[in-house]
């Protein structure tokens, strides 16, 4: 391998890998220090920061359930810019009518 796609297979775990191509998914690596490509993902590590890992201890025993809350919170009820001040869920049950 040369360029980046050397330390990227050592850093995306190789078992992630197959579950995506068990699922259809593409993975298309970006190059590295390529913000302008990774804006999406940048947003929502920002969203989940400040909107959920700031006001919680990480050591709390509750993590995961607080941890499902707020991804139930983000799917079902926040409302997202990009849907139009709608949640995702609202969004696509719209889309399937």
């Amino acid at each position: 391998m040369t360029g980046y796609d050397a330390p990227l297979r050592r850093f995306f775990a190789e078992a992630v890998q197959h579950h995506l191509m068990d699922w259809a998914i593409k993975f298309r690596p970006i190059p590295p220090r390529s913000p302008h490509l990774n804006g999406k993902v940048e947003r929502t590590q920002r969203a989940d920061r400040e909107e959920f890992w700031d006001t919680i201890d990480p050591a709390d025993p509750d993590i995961e359930m607080r941890l499902s809350e707020w991804q139930h919170h983000w799917n079902w009820h926040r409302p997202h810019t990009a849907l139009g001040y709608h949640a995702p869920c609202s969004r696509f049950a719209r889309a399937a009518q």
